[in-house]
């Protein structure tokens, strides 16, 4: 029984991947195409080349739901919506700019990596003490 439900779970499991490997074209990045509103529903940690997954390990259950807007006139909105941390985030607001693939906000710079109409991926990169830190955001578009 339990050799079935392992291979049940390996066909779901290709079939349900192929999907996702049909690419959605890149959008050209500006204002315009990235103006929505986004889910974090991946974050990724890479030091000196070496990846680790840090949404579900670091990234608390109730911000997982909170909203990032973009508007097309380059306004930012970030809301604890849904299931509200303790205690609850304060809401932000600010102004980002787009200069080719760079985005900047609240005095950091990421890289955008992947802009499509269902993901907005970007990165942003630091040295501390030798060490290269690289985190990388997915966002999904509701």
């Amino acid at each position: 029984m339990k050799k079935i439900f392992t291979i049940c779970i390996a066909i779901v499991s290709l079939t349900s991947c192929k999907k996702n490997d049909e690419a959605l074209p890149q959008l050209e990045i500006n204002k315009a195409n990235i103006a929505g509103t986004y889910l974090l529903t991946g974050a990724t940690e890479a030091v000196d080349g070496v990846v680790k997954d840090i949404y579900a390990s670091e990234i608390e259950t109730c911000e997982k739901d909170n909203t990032h807007t973009y508007t097309a006139s380059g306004n930012y909105s970030y809301v604890d919506a849904g299931l509200q941390c303790t205690p609850p985030s304060s809401p932000i607001n600010a102004i980002y700019t787009i200069t080719g693939n760079e985005i900047s906000m609240l005095g950091e710079k990421g890289i955008i990596e992947s802009l499509t109409a269902k993901n907005l991926i970007y990165s942003i990169t630091e040295v501390f003490g030798g060490k290269t830190y690289k985190v990388t955001f997915t966002f999904t578009r509701q």
